[in-house]
């Protein structure tokens, strides 16, 4: 499978509650660190556990907006985009 086409398959979305950043991977995505970023660039918050699983539920506390969640993979990094309401 190319890179991309894993790539395509890494969803990321917040629960109705806006307290959990969820993350769906496929099985071939190993998944080395999770980063929070901000709109202007800081970093939030850093989860580097382990993430065999292929959902991950990751508690967040931030204030409304848009931020960057950071994925560090063994086939490269990928930013998805979430909005927190």
């Amino acid at each position: 499978m190319e890179v991309e086409e894993i790539f395509s398959l890494l969803n990321v979305f917040v629960n109705e509650n806006n307290t959990l950043i969820k993350i769906q991977k496929p099985e071939e995505l190993t998944i080395q660190e999770i980063s929070l970023f901000n709109a202007i660039g800081q970093q939030l918050k850093i989860w580097n556990t382990n993430f065999n699983k292929n959902e991950i539920n990751l508690p967040i506390n931030v204030a409304s907006g848009i931020y960057l969640v950071h994925i560090k993979t063994n086939n490269g990094n990928n930013i998805k985009k979430i909005i927190i309401n």
